[in-house]
């Protein structure tokens, strides 16, 4: 249909991004580029998955006196961060399912990067400030909530969440 050659804009924008970087960088991919500041690259899709399971294993093993980790604090905040993740891929799946095809693929297209190119020594880090922006996993969350056993489940866990970023921040530590 013709209304749908408005859609021709969206690559159209990334390709005048990625010529004003070429003119002013003198690459194309300068947004790509710079995530080595961050010590970020892609190491394969959703390459985050497996490295972060294997923080998530060695914190467990911390916590259990298996394995002598960074301690209980960075042991806690990897399982932290391991769970939002898992949470995160449950909703884009649930969004799959039960909302418009367009809102679950756009949770997982915008997961796609951060997933892709983590830092291979802490790879989950960051991933809380790129998963909060993704409406569609809050969406599918609202539609989960109808159940009051699931409400009271989230509200505590969201409630402990809170408490412990709020803790984190307070004592000045970096949070997202």
């Amino acid at each position: 249909r013709a209304d749908a050659l408005w859609m021709l804009l969206i690559p159209a924008g990334l390709a005048v991004f990625a010529i004003y970087t070429w003119i002013a960088y003198d690459t194309p991919f300068a947004s790509y580029d710079a995530q080595a500041i961050f010590h970020r690259e892609f190491l394969g899709p959703f390459s985050a998955l497996w490295y972060g399971g294997r923080d998530v294993v060695r914190a467990v093993g911390d916590l259990l006196g298996v394995y002598n980790g960074e301690g209980v604090g960075a042991s806690l905040r990897t399982l932290a961060l391991g769970g939002t993740v898992v949470g995160a891929l449950i909703a884009a799946v649930g969004a799959l399912r039960r909302l418009p095809v367009a809102y679950g693929a756009y949770a997982l297209a915008a997961l796609l990067p951060p997933l892709s190119t983590p830092w291979p020594d802490h790879p989950l880090w960051s991933t809380p400030r790129f998963i909060a922006v993704l409406f569609p996993l809050f969406l599918w969350l609202a539609v989960v909530l109808r159940n009051r056993r699931w409400y009271l489940f989230f509200c505590i866990a969201f409630a402990v969440g809170l408490a412990y970023v709020s803790a984190r921040f307070s004592a000045w530590y970096w949070v997202a």
